[in-house]
């Protein structure tokens, strides 16, 4: 049995986790608590433990993500 973690998600979280992610950065609301679970098990998964639900949540925020701003320099 294997001891690493494994995160599962439906395409459908990923989704709201991703449009919540989004709306975040772009109306500044509050994150959810599904979308701060896994922003926490992003950041606590080493790099050899990350599946595909990670990265298919990113790939969504970043293909719909378009800041309108740089930050400040």
């Amino acid at each position: 049995m294997e001891d690493n973690f494994q995160y599962r998600i439906s395409k459908a979280q990923k989704e709201d986790i991703a449009q919540n992610l989004i709306d975040f950065l772009e109306k500044e609301i509050e994150l959810k608590n599904e979308s701060k679970t896994f922003i926490s098990n992003w950041l606590y998964t080493g790099h050899d433990e990350k599946r595909k639900a990670f990265y298919d949540v990113w790939e969504i925020v970043l293909k719909n993500y378009l800041p309108t701003s740089r930050p400040p320099d």
